[in-house]
C-alpha cells in the first residue's frame, strides 16, 4: 500500500518549499530480497529490467513522479538564470 500525504502536512520548515511524502507499508518489503548481498544483486536486476518487483516499481514509479512535479513547480516558482 502506497500512500501519497497530502501537502498541507508535508511542508518543510527550513527550505520554505513545499515537500511530499509517500509511505509504505512496512509489514511487507519492497522487494523479494532480504539481506545485504541478495538485496543488491535485486537491485541490479531491477535497474537492468531483468527482474521487476511490482512493489518496488510502484514506489520508484511515484517517488520519480513526485520529484518531476516538485521540480516543476520550483522552476514556476523561481526565474531561470540565462
Amino acid at each position: 500500500m502506497l500512500v501519497r500525504l497530502p501537502k498541507a502536512w508535508c511542508w518543510s520548515r527550513t527550505g520554505g518549499f513545499e515537500t511530499t511524502a509517500l509511505l509504505t507499508d512496512m509489514n511487507e518489503p519492497l522487494a523479494s530480497a532480504a539481506g545485504n548481498a541478495v538485496e543488491m544483486q535485486n537491485a541490479v536486476d531491477f535497474l537492468k529490467g531483468t527482474a521487476i518487483d511490482n512493489r518496488l516499481w510502484d514506489v520508484t514509479v511515484a517517488q520519480g513522479g513526485e520529484l518531476l512535479a516538485s521540480g516543476a513547480s520550483l522552476l514556476m516558482q523561481r526565474p531561470v538564470l540565462a
